[in-house]
């Protein structure tokens, strides 16, 4: 993975397990467990919906990094807030 990637997908992963983060208020850790080498991975299940300001707020924060994804997540932002107006 390059280090612009890298980025996004730790700055995802905090937010996730930080239930105060915007992303974070939405799940609930379900379970983890521990593979090979001491590597916990983590299930989450979300627990409700995202609000407008919620992805306004997330798009913020992807957008003050460097990472070539930004264009992939602006138009699921953009999909997902017009699936909301109806």
């Amino acid at each position: 993975m390059n280090l612009d990637n890298e980025q996004l997908v730790t700055t995802l992963n905090e937010t996730v397990q930080d239930p105060s983060s915007v992303v974070g208020k939405h799940y609930a850790k379900m379970k983890s467990f521990t593979l090979d080498h001491g590597v916990e991975a983590i299930v989450y299940a979300r627990t409700s919906e995202y609000s407008r300001a919620d992805i306004q707020q997330i798009a913020k924060i992807i957008g003050h990094l460097d990472s070539p994804s930004q264009a992939l997540f602006r138009q699921q932002f953009r999909e997902y807030l017009a699936s909301k107006e109806h």
